[in-house]
């Protein structure tokens, strides 16, 4: 999904165009496991110009910024329910291999992501 658009109407519509589109003789079982409120973060966001800016000054680097989806239903409803935007920062490596038995995570990641936050929340403090 989306900014703006409705979970629980997206998923009746979609359950509506499999059941118009179930053969004779077969038959679904469909379970809505529940959703989260979609979000997007505007690149002109004074937070998002402030991670910018922290990343930078911890890491020496610009930061890159990546257009993802995902499914972290607080972000959603920190937006629809606060108005807060929220901002995703990865600290992780390519061979990381997160959310696996043999996960790890590098210390050096780790101390990088404890500046940048530590930064980043002197620069939001200084915004609100």
């Amino acid at each position: 999904l989306v900014a703006d658009q409705d979970a629980s109407a997206i998923t009746e519509m979609f359950f509506s165009w499999l059941r118009e589109r179930t053969p004779p003789g077969c038959r679904w079982e469909l379970t809505d496991m529940g959703s989260g409120f979609p979000a997007t973060t505007p690149t002109d966001s004074p937070a998002l110009r402030a991670a910018v800016s922290a990343l930078k000054e911890a890491s020496g680097a610009e930061a890159s910024l990546i257009k993802s989806g995902g499914s972290i239903p607080i972000a959603g409803m920190l937006k629809d329910r606060l108005g807060l935007d929220t901002i995703f920062m990865g600290f992780g490596l390519e061979d990381d291999r997160i959310h696996s038995p043999n996960e790890k995570f590098e210390l050096d990641c780790f101390r990088l992501g404890m500046r940048s936050h530590a930064i980043l929340i002197e620069k939001l403090w200084q915004i609100t």
